[in-house]
């Protein structure tokens, strides 16, 4: 881990008014430094993989693997999983797609039934990012009084809709 690397954490963490300062500053910088050497080596593996299917392929195996190890290593919940499906010692450096097929889907229940117990490090040390209310989608009292939500569209106008009369082509 370089400086800059050390930097840009920072920075992320930052209060939103301190990064409202410094991003102008920071548009200036090339986007080798901005982003570092990890950036430019995904960009490439990303140009590569467009290419290339078995090199994409590969890739894709291993993030699984490297996260199947991640998960069984670190979660109460995935090694118990995990040895379920694919017994007591599983070799994960060996799973490809067809061994997930042995493990059982998560129902809604088992994930809060869970808990932290599914996390794969401690709660404390992961990063949050409170989820943003949709931009997109603003709710909407109907005329029986349930919230119903619609797209809107231009300056946050619903979008009209035709009359049930209209659609059919019946005059008003």
């Amino acid at each position: 881990m370089t400086v800059l690397d050390i930097a840009r954490g920072a920075y992320v963490r930052s209060p939103k008014a301190f990064r409202d300062v410094v991003s102008p500053a920071l548009a200036l910088l090339p986007v080798s430094l901005k982003y570092g050497r990890a950036y430019q080596t995904w960009r490439g593996a990303i140009a590569r993989s467009r290419s290339n299917s078995r090199f994409t392929q590969k890739q894709r195996l291993g993030a699984l693997r490297s996260l199947l190890g991640k998960a069984f290593a670190g979660s109460p919940f995935w090694q118990e999983r995990i040895s379920q499906a694919l017994g007591t010692r599983p070799d994960l450096t060996q799973v490809d797609f067809e061994t997930l097929c042995a493990l059982p889907l998560l129902t809604k229940e088992s994930v809060r039934s869970a808990g932290e117990e599914m996390l794969a490090q401690p709660a404390a040390t992961l990063d949050r990012a409170p989820a943003p209310a949709p931009a997109a989608r603003r709710p909407r009292v109907a005329r029986n009084g349930a919230p119903q939500w619609s797209t809107t569209r231009g300056r946050d106008r619903p979008r009209r809709r035709r009359s049930a009369r209209r659609r059919r082509g019946c005059s008003a």
